[in-house]
């Protein structure tokens, strides 16, 4: 092997390395880009869910002020109702029409508060699922990470061994000349 073939040789192994590093760098900055995504979704699925969290607070207090006050509304309407049913025949009759819109009132409130309770849970099992998929999705990058690192892994042994080889042929190639070049003692 000549000193050219040599510096070829070392040139390969120079560029082997410096591609092997360029891969490293591109999977340290791809892994950079999924872990700074992954953080960036998690933030926005924490303030969406921080923000229906307190909607749906403010949206129940609501509800129960309206409906305990309503209910308090409709209480007073029918001991007054009650009394009225003492005092006269026909205020007793328009008065239980008075309460029973009041309870098709409280029914509609029910009502709407199940069928607003049924989209919540809806939206939780979207989330649910939205969570779980970014789950898989986080799993399926570290197999990749795992096995880019496998592949490194390979390729330095690789170039240790290819490296071993070529520096025992250029000791046996320098040891080789040394012991031709020294005169025969006969």
């Amino acid at each position: 092997m000549t000193y050219e073939d040599f510096e070829k040789v070392m040139q390969f192994v120079a560029d082997r390395q410096a591609k092997t590093e360029v891969l490293l760098q591109q999977v340290a900055e791809s892994q950079a880009l999924a872990e700074k995504r992954a953080a960036e979704q998690q933030a926005r699925f924490d303030e969406q869910f921080r923000k229906s969290r307190e909607e749906l607070e403010s949206w129940k207090r609501e509800s129960r002020e309206r409906f305990d006050a309503e209910m308090r509304e409709s209480r007073e309407k029918f001991d007054t109702q009650i009394q009225g049913l003492f005092e006269s025949h026909s205020q007793s009759e328009k008065r239980t029409t008075e309460l029973e819109q009041a309870v098709v009132a409280g029914v509609n409130l029910v009502n709407a508060l199940n069928q607003s309770l049924g989209e919540l849970a809806e939206a939780q099992k979207r989330a649910e699922v939205e969570m779980a998929e970014m789950r898989v999705r986080m799993d399926e990058m570290g197999v990749r990470i795992a096995e880019s690192h496998a592949k490194h892994d390979e390729t330095n042994e690789r170039l240790d061994i290819f490296i071993g080889v070529l520096e025992r042929y250029i000791s046996e190639s320098e040891n080789g000349k040394r012991n031709s070049k020294r005169p025969d003692k006969k």
